[in-house]
């Protein structure tokens, strides 16, 4: 028996299978959205009922319909706490204590050691710094203090510094060695006779002015004993670090 109503997704005759099966089913509505299972459609609806059940109840239940209705609400009566006029916010000042730097510190020293060096600084008077090694005075520099910090690390321009250090020491060679190769080639060994009659010429001065190979600064060289040399030599800017400074003192003008 044919019924009508089997088709009707509103009847309480309506029948599902039927309507699988059946080619003249029009669906009510066609952007009805679509579900792999009945357990699909199941979870949606439940969460969709729980999120329509912590709000007031009324209004649509999707979240593009419940957001407009948020910001419809929030437009029509901004949310504001209730605070007492003694609980309300106070206005903070912000950060207005200015940044510090090498600079600033070294104009903010007045008093005590550091002073010196300050006055020293902007006077443009000379200092000679003491520098030491590890159990002994290495040397020391004349200059002028650029900069200086609470550590006694120094910037000094236009210095002269005056070292001591050991005459026989491992040096790194620079450059390729090619070049000593085929200078040791080309040597011929001499006879005796020959070796007699030159006579090696004699010594220097004891002053000897030579390039540094790692810095390239000239640097004047004066032997002590067999093992010290004394050397000077002139630098435009030097860095002093303050572990290495033993005294500091101010040169007469």
């Amino acid at each position: 028996m044919d019924k009508p109503n089997e088709l009707d997704f509103s009847s309480s005759e309506f029948n599902a299978l039927e309507a699988l099966l059946s080619p003249n089913v029009t669906v009510p509505v066609p952007e009805a959205p679509m579900y792999n299972n009945l357990g699909q459609f199941v979870s949606t609806l439940n969460r969709a009922r729980a999120k329509q059940a912590q709000g007031d109840g009324a209004g649509p239940s999707t979240r593009e319909s419940n957001q407009a209705t948020i910001n419809t609400l929030n437009s029509l009566n901004p949310l504001k706490r209730k605070f007492l006029p003694h609980q309300e916010p106070v206005m903070g000042r912000g950060r207005s204590r200015p940044q510090r730097n090498l600079l600033t510190r070294m104009d903010e020293v007045t008093r005590g050691p550091m002073s010196v060096l300050r006055n020293c600084m902007i006077n443009k008077t000379r200092v000679k710094v003491w520098i030491r090694g590890a159990t002994w005075i290495r040397g020391f520099c004349i200059g002028y203090i650029a900069a200086f910090d609470k550590q006694w690390n120094l910037a000094m321009t236009d210095v002269d510094e005056t070292f001591t250090r050991r005459r026989h020491r491992k040096t790194p060679i620079l450059g390729p060695v090619d070049h000593i190769t085929e200078a040791l080639g080309s040597l011929t060994t001499t006879s005796s006779d020959d070796s007699k009659d030159k006579i090696p010429s004699a010594p220097g001065p004891s002053n000897q002015r030579k390039s540094d190979p790692l810095t390239g600064l000239a640097v004047q060289r004066q032997p002590i004993d067999r093992r010290e040399e004394l050397c000077q030599r002139h630098v435009q800017q030097l860095f002093i670090r303050g572990e290495q400074v033993a005294l500091v003192s101010v040169l007469p003008l």
